[in-house]
């Protein structure tokens, strides 16, 4: 019987140190990738393509010089200026296998912005390139916006 009680306690305490271990990594994480955000966001917010070359993928950056990508653009530049914006918040972190390449890690923040005409949250996808982070991924969340 106290070795049944043993194996249980040990089994608490692997799942404890587990999730304390997961905790560390993702925080890591987080810390690594909000520097690139913050100092992304006044660039971003600019909503000028020409200044997004070394914050995109070139995927990212061939969709904003569409036709279609220019009209989302001009869409959120209603917004107006940006006014300020929270630290970013570190939402999950993804793990990606494509076919022709090697897996990519790819972090999610939040990012509570206060523009001239209203509120927004930025919601970004990046992942680790060479030396910094690129963002493959950008979503706007805003009720100012009025419907297109």
């Amino acid at each position: 019987m106290k070795a049944i009680g043993l194996i249980v306690a040990l089994g608490v305490v692997g799942i404890f140190a587990l999730t304390a271990l997961v905790e560390f990594n993702l925080e890591g994480q987080a810390d690594k990738g909000t520097p690139f955000i913050i100092e992304s966001m006044p660039t971003i917010t600019t909503w000028d393509t020409e200044q997004y070359q070394e914050l995109f993928i070139p995927e990212v950056i061939e969709e904003f010089k569409s036709v279609e990508g220019q009209s989302i653009l001009t869409y959120l530049s209603k917004l107006g200026k940006m006014q300020s914006f929270e630290p970013p918040e570190f939402v999950k972190k993804d793990f990606t296998m494509k076919s022709d390449e090697k897996g990519e890690t790819l972090l999610t923040f939040n990012v509570r912005t206060t523009f001239e005409h209203g509120g927004a949250t930025i919601i970004f996808q990046i992942r680790e390139d060479k030396k910094s982070y690129l963002i493959s991924g950008i979503y706007f969340d805003s009720v100012t916006l009025p419907p297109e």
